[in-house]
């Protein structure tokens, strides 16, 4: 039977998918989060466009949001932009409008590099690639940035080899592979970033089709059916 690592504690849906199929499973959380508190100002004028490059920044970014007065919520209820399917997801469960959605950073730099006439707000975490801050900064796009999460790497020393190991995020593989070695093992990415981060430490990747993850498991699961760990 394949043993499986998720960098990540999977929910009880996702753990049975793995139960299912034979295949083993140990998670553990390589990173932590930790909502930094926003101060909301009235703009001078209002952002055209929210920018969220992970849902956590949409997280604190609402948590801020709700303690606004009614006047105030109008000026930050604007159009957003942002990265992955559960993050455009969470968003517009809120009751706000996703005007983009992308799968990766690299896609939504792209992005803004081809609008003209934008002013964002963009909400970013404290170990965000530089990618949306470069084309900011390179276009001169109208901007403002707001920390608004703290990534705190929980790295955990594994004393054994797993088959495969799932990586969601490339802090979340800095966390990992600085205490295990994984040249060995099979990384399952979320995204081709994440991927970019794994390739510094083995070339055995395998890249989720859409950056969720339903659709990393089912990479998993398809990799190992035929394999002679499950016989």
């Amino acid at each position: 039977m394949a043993s499986i690592l998720s960098t990540k504690v999977l929910d009880s849906v996702s753990k049975n998918h793995f139960l299912n199929t034979g295949l083993g499973l140990v998670d553990y959380n390589a990173i932590d989060i930790e909502l930094l508190p926003l101060r909301l100002n009235l703009p001078e004028k209002p952002f055209s466009h929210l920018v969220f490059s992970s849902k956590n920044g949409f997280r604190a970014f609402h948590q801020a949001y709700a303690l606004l007065e009614k006047e105030h919520k109008n000026c930050w209820k604007r159009p957003i932009l942002c990265v992955g399917q559960t993050t455009a997801a969470q968003i517009a469960q809120e009751g706000f409008e996703v005007q983009a959605q992308f799968a990766n950073a690299a896609e939504l730099a792209a992005f803004l590099g081809s609008e003209k006439g934008m002013s964002l707000a963009y909400f970013k975490g404290n170990l965000s690639l530089p990618t949306i801050e470069e084309k900011l900064l390179s276009e001169q796009i109208a901007h403002r940035l707001f920390l608004s999460y703290q990534t705190v790497l929980s790295p955990k020393r594994f004393d054994r080899q797993f088959e495969g190991v799932l990586f969601f995020s490339p802090s979340g593989v800095q966390s990992h592979c600085g205490q295990n070695e994984i040249s060995k093992t099979f990384a399952f990415c979320i995204g081709n970033t994440t991927a970019q981060a794994v390739s510094k430490y083995t070339d055995r990747i395998i890249i989720a089709p859409k950056p969720t993850t339903a659709q990393l498991i089912l990479q998993v699961i398809n990799h190992f059916k035929t394999s002679p760990y499950n016989t």
